[in-house]
Order: structure tokens, then sequence, then C-alpha cells
């Protein structure tokens, strides 16, 4: 059984490729964010909520038509000034918009898999629909798949300098976006103090 830490590392190791995280319960899905956030760094992940076609196509062309087409050559110069994403995509899915979002993604599985990698957080119920309205992008997160409500919550010392028992803001309204309620923060730090880490071995 997987880990949060573990989860994260994965995607550090990987820093690249799909990873997919299930819930079905936001208390859970926050604990793993948290995690996420320790491991990964709040600065190095860009957040987005995607709830229907029309407004999330926008947002994925604005951060992926930043690259120019293969049709164009380009000198050695203007290779390296080209910009590269240098952020993990947090990727929310609202609940019941597979039919939607998943052709979508289908069609940007590619953009997504390349470095440092997409985390696509779907709701488990979803899951099926998901998988069945995007199953190209289904070859690119393989068996990078987690599920929150059965992580095991235990980290390193290294880990334990860097949780807070919050989300940042913004990720904190595409939760509050999605069906459920959310831990508190007292909850959190509670949660946190229960946890004694676990001593790293170098």
């Amino acid at each position: 059984m997987s880990t949060a830490e573990q989860l994260a590392n994965s995607i550090l190791l990987d820093n690249a490729g799909v990873h997919i995280l299930l819930w079905d319960d936001q208390d859970d899905l926050v604990r793993a964010l948290v995690l996420v956030i320790a491991v990964v760094g709040k600065e190095r992940i860009l957040p987005l909520l995607l709830s229907s076609e029309t407004e999330s196509s926008l947002v994925l062309r604005k951060l992926f038509d930043i690259k120019i087409t293969e049709e164009i050559s380009l000198t050695e110069d203007e290779e390296i000034l080209q910009p590269k994403r240098d952020k993990l995509l947090l990727l929310f899915i609202q609940q019941a918009t597979s039919q939607t979002i998943g052709p979508m993604l289908n069609g940007w599985r590619r953009d997504l898999s390349q470095e440092p990698g997409s985390l696509i957080i779907v709701r488990k119920a979803d899951f099926i629909n998901f998988q069945r309205y995007a199953p190209d992008l289904a070859s690119f997160y393989g068996p990078k798949i987690y599920d929150s409500s059965s992580l095991l919550y235990m980290w390193g010392e290294t880990t334990a300098k860097n949780v807070k028992p919050y989300l940042p803001n913004r990720m904190f309204d595409f939760i509050n976006e999605l069906p459920g309620e959310a831990p508190s923060e007292n909850e959190l730090k509670e949660w946190i103090k229960l946890h004694t880490p676990i001593h790293e071995e170098f």
C-alpha cells in the first residue's frame, strides 16, 4: 500500500508523465494534497479547475500554445529561448464532467505528460467515465493511479519540516467547488501532531 509521500516522490522522480489521484472523501483528498505540496513545493505546482469544455480548453491553450509549431524551423538560439513549462499541473476535474473534459484532455495527452508532468484529480465514481472518454490518455498514466482513500499517512523527517495544515488559497477555492466538506485547519493541525515522522536513513 502506497503512502501520500511516495506519490509525491514518484512525481518528482519521474519529472514527466501523467499521474492520477482518485478521491471519494474531501478529507482524504486534502490530506494527500497537503503532503504532495510538502514534498514538491507549492511554488512548483500550478493548480487548475476544469469544469467546462470551453473555459478549460481556453486555459490549456494559453498554457500549451506558447510553443511554436513543428512546421516552423528554429535556429539553435531560438530553441533555447522557447519557454518551457516548469510547474507540475494539478488538474481538478469537476464532478460529472468527464464526457466533455475527458476528450479534451485526450487531445492534450502529450503536452500533459511533458516535463514536469501532471497530476489529474478525479472523483472515484467518475473515473470509469473519465477512462471511457479519454481512452488514449490511459496509456500515458498506465499504473500511476493512486487512491486517496487507501493511501497511508506517514512521512519522513524532511517532509515533516515542510508540511502545513492548510492548502494554498487558490487550491482551497478549487476544493470548495467539489462536493463534500474539507477538513478545517485545526483538524489538520491535530492530524499532523498525531504522526511522528519516520527516521530517514541515508
